[in-house]
């Protein structure tokens, strides 16, 4: 029996140790300190049994009882940290910790021993032992309450405060029946059976670090690693040290002295020269989240004018960089889908992550119709403006605590790179169509304009408009001629390049530039832009507009410009509406088209 508790003990005291080394080694955030703190106290208090039981004696036992109380002043600083209540219950909770050891340090917890036992010795209480055991559960029911109240807490994940509420709910409440309870009705010889509830917390806790995020344990694992092999180093150096020159040297200590002060200079050193190729090692085709924060900053600043440019980057970099099988951005539009994840993610600061979702939630079905594994709002202060979408990891891993942190970290400066592409396209394009309106249409006219110019390549611009559109407002109202003009709109962009420009001139009138594509000929450009014009008018055509099914045709004026000679912007747009008035005149469904210089237009 004893030699079991010794085991189990001292299984419990290691894996603790362990637990809080790997996690103060990642990062020092207050959350990890203070989860270090529980687990080194909890695996010191755990030590301080397997010392008892191999040396009992009156200080072992005072010494458990000690280490007790800091195990239990810490496990609710980790609960204060963990759920961000106020700081000052962690602080006054760790005082009242120190105190409770030095109490118990003395007679007035444990007077003195009666007998040992190997599942518990059996000794007179001290005057403040009934003091002690009620601060204890006290303690315990306020970790209780604080973590049930963490519950409905947004900002929290549920499952990882069920887990870390389970771990400490049961390693409390089975440490205080042993060591507090029994011996109040004078059964003291059980209490060296509360140690290995140590387990519960540490199993518990790992879970949740794994299953749910609670720590990133794959990177804290490895960099507990490169912190053994630093320290290992520098142990193994100051022997050899020590052993190659002090013993044939003797009375040079101030040799070791130096020895041990040069060693711990170059801790720093060489423990950033361990982790960089233990990185390397490791974490081979893993992304280094500085870098890439920053090369995700370097996207956000080049293409604050484009949401189409910045998300096709960015999804890019997610697909690439962190792996995910499917990245995309939802834009509002207000359709079902659209809403479904607006609602969602505004009920959660942070990502809303499938396998962290209640089983059989509303909310977990939702994020699986959207055969998503991440979903994360992109929100400025007042609105979503995107929700980005990601599917599973290509390795079939899940995205790790770290992942996430990116996400999170990065997705307010895309809400207002996002938010000043809007406000931007807004402002150069026309609101009922979304194409650009006249006065931008115009600067880009003459920005092609200046390199057609400057390296001699043609393109053209159409104006266009359509046949009897007068008739459609008079007949069906002007709502129904404002959903003709969207529709036409769309055809246009759909039947037209991606590097061509397209705008509303006004009214029913639309403009249309297209330019040249590499070194083509004259001739090459010519029938590339003659196939753009056919289709365009053929859709046009065969297309029926609104839900009224409304057959209508189109004009066209067209003019052609080879880059060879200086004209302006005015100059062109003047020629393409002349050409189109003349294509009405002989008749409307007509093109004229004209080349710049050329004698005479021609009429299709």
């Amino acid at each position: 029996m004893k030699l079991i508790l010794e085991v189990t003990i001292s299984t419990a005291s290691i894996f603790s140790f362990f637990l809080g080394l790997i996690v103060i080694a990642r990062q020092r955030t207050k959350q990890n300190i203070a989860f270090a703190i529980f687990a080194f106290l909890t695996s010191i208090w755990t030590l301080a049994n397997v010392v008892n039981l191999i040396y009992p004696s009156l200080t072992t036992i005072r010494l458990t009882y000690a280490s007790g109380a800091l195990v239990m002043a810490a496990s609710l600083g980790l609960v204060v940290y963990f759920a961000k209540y106020n700081e000052k219950i962690a602080y006054y909770s760790y005082g009242l910790g120190i105190i409770n050891f030095f109490v118990s340090m003395s007679p007035l917890v444990i007077k003195r021993v009666i007998a040992f036992n190997t599942t518990g010795d059996i000794f007179e209480n001290g005057l403040l032992f009934y003091y002690y055991s009620f601060w204890l559960i006290v303690t315990l029911t306020l970790d209780i309450v604080l973590l049930f109240k963490a519950l409905n807490n947004p900002e929290l994940n549920k499952n990882q405060t069920k887990f870390l509420l389970l771990g400490i709910l049961l390693f409390g409440i089975f440490a205080l029946f042993f060591d507090t309870f029994l011996p109040m009705f004078k059964i003291q010889y059980l209490a060296n059976l509360d140690s290995p509830c140590a387990l519960f917390f540490g199993g518990f806790a790992a879970y949740a670090i794994v299953k749910h995020r609670l720590m990133d344990i794959r990177v804290l694992a490895f960099r507990s690693v490169t912190y053994s092999l630093t320290v290992g180093l520098i142990v193994a150096t100051y022997v050899s040290v020590a052993y190659f020159i002090t013993a044939r040297y003797q009375d040079i200590n101030i040799v070791n002295v130096f020895t041990l002060i040069a060693l711990l200079t170059m801790y720093n050193p060489l423990r950033r020269f361990i982790e960089k190729y233990t990185d390397k090692l490791f974490f081979k085709g893993q992304y280094s989240f500085q870098e890439l924060v920053a090369k995700i900053n370097d996207i956000i600043t080049h293409n604050s004018r484009s949401a189409t440019e910045l998300t096709d980057q960015l999804t890019k970099v997610f697909l690439n960089e962190i792996k995910a099988s499917e990245a995309s951005f939802f834009m509002p539009d207000n359709s079902f889908k659209w809403n479904k994840a607006q609602n969602l993610t505004k009920a959660k600061l942070g990502a809303v992550v499938l396998d962290e979702l209640e089983e059989g939630s509303k909310e977990k079905e939702i994020v699986r119709s959207l055969l998503a594994e991440v979903l994360l709002g992109i929100r400025t202060e007042e609105k979503t403006e995107a929700i980005l979408f990601l599917g599973e990891k290509k390795s079939g891993e899940m995205y790790s605590a770290e992942d996430l942190r990116l996400l999170e970290l990065v997705a307010p400066q895309i809400a207002i790179a996002l938010e000043n592409a809007r406000l931007y396209e807004q402002a150069i394009t026309d609101g009922l169509t979304g194409l650009y309106h006249q006065r931008y249409f115009h600067i880009r006219l003459t920005e092609e304009l200046l390199r057609a110019q400057r390296y001699n390549l043609p393109f053209s611009l159409i104006m266009m408009d359509l046949d009897y559109f007068k008739q459609i407002n008079d007949e069906h109202g002007h709502q129904v001629g404002d959903r003709v003009l969207v529709d036409l709109s769309k055809l246009i962009k759909e039947n037209v390049r991606a590097c061509d420009i397209v705008g509303r001139y006004g009214g029913d009138e639309f403009v249309i530039l297209l330019p040249a594509i590499g070194k083509s000929t004259t001739k090459e450009y010519r029938a590339e832009t003659d196939k753009v014009i056919k289709r365009l008018k053929d859709k046009i055509e065969a297309f029926s507009f609104t839900n009224l099914h409304l057959k209508l045709k189109a004009s066209f004026g067209i003019v052609i410009y080879n880059g060879k000679f200086i004209t302006a912007a005015d100059e062109l747009i003047k020629k393409a509406d002349e050409l189109l008035y003349k294509a009405k005149d002989s008749g409307r469904n007509a093109l004229c088209v004209e080349e710049l210089k050329s004698e005479e237009p021609r009429v299709a």
